[in-house]
């Protein structure tokens, strides 16, 4: 089989860090969006069949007590998924979305379009860069790839650096794509899917945050899940072999031949780290639950939505 070179010359390299490590120096022709500029680690969700709260904690004598308000919104067969914002400030449900448009923009004033060969990502933890890889695939961009090791790998490789701001080139066409909804499971689709038992559970947060060992975080997991730390599968932002991503994988049990893989994390990050990692060593059956534990831990008694059936499609 012949193979397509790349071309170079057509590649769309993004700084994904803040504006300030930006200008202090960056790859040569690489373009910045931080998360400033557009916030790329807000939720993938979607409207209808959710229970949303606000956690809090209540100080009372000997320490804190949890408390959630829940409040349970109508199911809406026809919702769509959107990048929405931060949820915060006790507000239940923002009502403003951000729609599909918005990224399809954003990509296009920094030069992407039809003829772009290649999408490169690069931060300095890969974290950052996982997250709209992410993103990116889900809203259907092609050809998105993740710079191994990021910044500093780059650095210590001696390649050239640039510190004067790349001229931006908005693109002159660009198509809209179709999602690749398979890469995200809704929440209704998770309760259908833990009721059901018919995936692996992968929690990419640290330890201590699994097993509950942290105040003021998402200190839960879901009954069942496996943890696999993101850091577990790199070192300092490089990826482990694809011997030894699937060496760590499996000893926890899993067949990464037959099982079906929904990665989780708090807020998106560590948990896309796992669900690149994974897809990179060859699972085709994984997908990102972006709403995270938190939500869960709102929504556990939640009733499933019709929605939840195109989940067993995928």
């Amino acid at each position: 089989m012949k193979v397509k070179p790349r071309d170079i010359s057509k590649q769309l390299v993004i700084d994904l860090s803040h504006e300030q490590g930006y200008r202090r120096g960056h790859i040569q022709g690489a373009v910045n969006l931080s998360v400033e500029k557009f916030d790329f680690t807000r939720k993938v969700d979607v409207y209808g069949g959710i229970t949303r709260g606000v956690l809090f904690f209540k100080k009372k004598r000997g320490g804190y007590e949890k408390m959630i308000i829940l409040k349970k919104n109508k199911i809406n067969k026809q919702a769509k998924p959107h990048l929405m914002p931060k949820q915060g400030g006790g507000e239940f449900l923002k009502k403003k979305i951000v729609a599909i448009d918005e990224i399809y923009e954003v990509m296009k004033n920094l030069g992407l379009n039809n003829n772009t060969s290649e999408i490169i990502l690069y931060d300095n933890s890969a974290m950052l860069a996982c997250r709209m890889w992410f993103v990116l695939r889900y809203f259907g961009f092609r050809n998105v790839r993740v710079l191994n090791g990021g910044w500093r790998a780059w650095l210590k490789s001696g390649l050239p650096v640039d510190e004067k701001a790349t001229v931006l080139k908005p693109g002159e066409s660009l198509d809209l794509k179709p999602k690749r909804s398979y890469l995200l499971t809704k929440p209704t689709q998770m309760v259908f899917d833990v009721e059901h038992k018919t995936s692996k559970y992968i929690d990419a947060r640290l330890p201590t945050a699994y097993k509950g060992l942290l105040l003021f975080s998402n200190n839960y997991h879901i009954d069942g899940a496996i943890n696999i730390p993101c850091t577990e599968l790199m070192e300092d932002a490089i990826f482990k072999s694809v011997h030894d991503i699937r060496r760590t994988v499996e000893t926890t049990g899993v067949d990464m031949e037959v099982d079906r893989f929904i990665c989780y994390s708090g807020r998106g990050l560590s948990g896309a780290v796992d669900l690149f990692a994974l897809m990179m060593v060859g699972a085709d059956k994984v997908s990102l639950y972006d709403a995270g534990v938190n939500n869960w831990r709102q929504n556990f008694d939640s009733k499933l939505s019709a929605d939840a059936e195109d989940f067993l499609k995928h």
